[in-house]
C-alpha cells in the first residue's frame, strides 16, 4: 500500500525480542543520566540562587517532572501548538501512510495524526507507544512531496516504536 503512494517499496526489519530489550534497557540508562544531569545543572542553579533550600526544591521537582512528563496525554501538546486531526476528508493519503507504517513497525494502535498550522519545516511524534501522536507542520506538507514526506513519518513512527518518546518528552519538559 504504501508503495503505491510513494512508489518505492520499503523493506521490513524483523526485529529480534533481544536486539528490542537491549534497546529499551539503553533508552533507560539514558534516561536516568539526562535526568540526573539535569538534576545536578538545576540543582546548581538554584543553590546559587536560594541556597541548600532551592537545590532540594530542584532536586524534587526534576524527580516530579520526570515521573509526570511522560504520562501528560499527547492531545494536550497538540492544543498548545493548536494543532488539528487530520481526517479521512482531507487527509486520505496522510492517514494511510500513518496507518502502514505503524502496521509495519508493529504499533498497537495507530498514532492520531495532526497538521500544526506553522511555515516552519518540522515533524515530532509525543505520547506513548501505544498512544502516539505524529504531528507535521503545513510548512512541511507543502514543501516536501509524498515520497519524502513519507521518510520523515517513517522517522516520527521509528521513534514512537523504539520508546524514545518518554525521553523525548521529560527533555522538553526540563528544558
Amino acid at each position: 500500500m504504501l508503495a503505491d503512494f510513494c512508489g518505492v517499496e520499503m523493506v521490513s526489519d524483523n526485529k529480534t525480542a533481544a536486539r528490542v530489550a537491549a534497546h529499551r534497557k539503553w533508552n533507560l540508562v539514558q534516561s536516568i543520566a539526562l535526568v540526573a544531569c539535569l538534576a545536578v545543572l538545576t540543582a546548581v542553579s538554584a543553590f546559587l540562587l536560594w541556597s541548600w533550600t532551592g537545590a532540594i526544591v530542584a532536586v524534587l521537582v526534576t524527580a516530579v517532572v520526570w515521573l509526570l512528563a511522560p504520562r501528560l496525554p499527547p492531545e494536550m501538546l497538540m492544543r498548545l501548538y493548536r494543532a488539528q486531526p487530520v481526517g479521512p476528508r482531507h487527509g486520505q493519503q496522510l492517514l494511510a501512510i500513518v496507518a502502514e507504517l505503524a502496521e509495519r513497525a508493529g504499533l498497537p494502535s495507530v498514532p492520531k495524526t495532526f497538521v500544526i498550522p506553522s511555515a516552519t519545516l518540522n515533524a515530532f511524534a509525543s505520547g506513548r507507544r501505544d498512544h502516539a501522536v505524529v504531528a507535521i507542520t503545513e510548512g512541511l506538507l507543502r514543501k516536501l512531496e509524498l515520497r519524502q514526506l513519507a521518510a520523515v513519518i517513517a522517522h516520527e513512527i521509528s521513534h514512537v516504536d523504539n520508546g524514545d518518546l518518554e525521553i523525548m518528552s521529560v527533555a522538553d519538559v526540563m528544558s
